[in-house]
């Protein structure tokens, strides 16, 4: 498991063009990934399902590397 998520990190890093400076954060985002992938060992249903009962939204996730707008509350 931890090879697998080590190889997905590494994989979005070369992928965006990223440095080894992320790597943190890439292998956390590999491990939100997993969880919001349906597995053979839970019959087809998510981590994130079997333990909350939910399906994961997934509508918010985008393309590592890709262009984001930040949200600045007003104030700030």
């Amino acid at each position: 498991m931890k090879r697998k998520l080590v190889e997905k990190a590494r994989t979005m890093l070369i992928d965006a063009n990223f440095s080894t400076d992320l790597w943190a954060e890439a292998v956390g985002t590999a491990n939100y990934l997993r969880n919001r992938c349906p597995t053979k060992a839970l019959r087809k249903m998510t981590s994130e399902q079997a333990w909350s009962g939910r399906k994961p939204n997934l509508a918010h996730l985008n393309v590592i590397g890709c262009l984001a707008m930040v949200h600045v509350p007003s104030g700030q």
